[in-house]
């Protein structure tokens, strides 16, 4: 199974540039492999060019799992300038999000955030 700690600072490389759908995502990580880097992702002919089922699960897994809107508080709370604490941006999570994630899942997803390189402060 593919390691998601590969695949967090790539797609957070990528979006530097660009803003990824889905077939632009697949197309991008396979050429990232092409390259050399293993990320452990099978790849089969799709309409659309390469397809990974096992990447389209791992996004929709870091989705699912809240960290994309996460990381959009605890930016939006960074570039306003002021000091804010975890519990703020968990806050503000569960404000977008209502109760669809415990506290305690996006405070793992924070960590999952900063363990990938993610800096907001």
């Amino acid at each position: 199974m593919p390691d998601l700690s590969l695949l967090v600072p790539i797609i957070k490389m990528i979006s530097e540039y660009q803003s990824p759908g889905k077939k632009a995502l697949q197309k991008l990580v396979y050429l990232v492999e092409r390259k050399g880097l293993d990320l452990g992702y099978d790849y089969s002919i799709h309409y659309y060019g390469p397809y990974s089922s096992e990447l389209d699960y791992a996004v929709h897994s870091l989705e699912m799992q809240g960290i994309t809107t996460t990381d959009y508080v605890a930016r939006d709370l960074s570039l306003r300038g002021s000091q804010y604490s975890d519990q703020e941006i968990v806050d503000g999570v569960k404000v977008i999000k209502g109760g669809k994630f415990s506290s305690e899942k996006i405070f793992d997803a924070i960590s999952l955030l900063r363990e990938n390189g993610y800096r907001w402060n």
